[in-house]
């Protein structure tokens, strides 16, 4: 009794994911007076977010186009992010986006001396970046989960 007949173990070869990830942009707008009780910002800003990545290049995703050889050839493959034989040659699957053209306009009308009323209006972009989230950054294939069983069978005596 009290044996062991199967297990599990996982064996890390990579534990940290250094997540990554940048932003530019460039932003213009200008103030026109419409009225003396009446002020107009309009402003547009342009956005890019390249995806997110890690710093080692250790990143794998799925690559519906890429050839699997383990079911004879058919698409979908898993990839490993970088450069070097049996990498993809990219930092990360997506392209990066550089449409993020985001107009803007403010409003500003004084009800009085004292009481002035603002509103606003903008398209804004930003990545899927969360604490905890990792940048959707996994690394399936760089780390084993193996299972254990034991092929013993009772020998019938008690």
């Amino acid at each position: 009794m009290e044996q062991v007949d199967n297990a599990n173990a996982t064996f890390y070869t990579s534990t940290v994911i250094d997540s990554r990830s940048k932003s530019y942009s460039l932003f213009v707008a200008d103030t026109w007076r419409i009225t003396p009780k009446l002020t107009i910002t309009p402003g547009v800003r342009w956005e890019v977010d390249p995806p997110a990545l890690d710093g080692n290049d250790r990143f794998s995703y799925f690559d519906p186009n890429l050839p699997n050889p383990g079911a004879g050839g058919l698409l979908g493959e898993v990839a490993y992010a970088g450069h070097g034989q049996g990498h993809s040659g990219r930092r990360f699957p997506e392209d990066t986006w550089y449409g993020g053209i985001a107009p803007r306009i403010g409003f500003a009308y004084a009800l009085s001396q004292n009481t002035v009323i603002r509103s606003g209006y903008g398209l804004f972009y930003d990545n899927a970046n969360m604490p905890g989230y990792d940048g959707g950054i996994q690394q399936d294939g760089y780390n084993a989960f193996a299972v254990f069983g034991s092929s013993m069978r009772p020998s019938g005596r008690i």
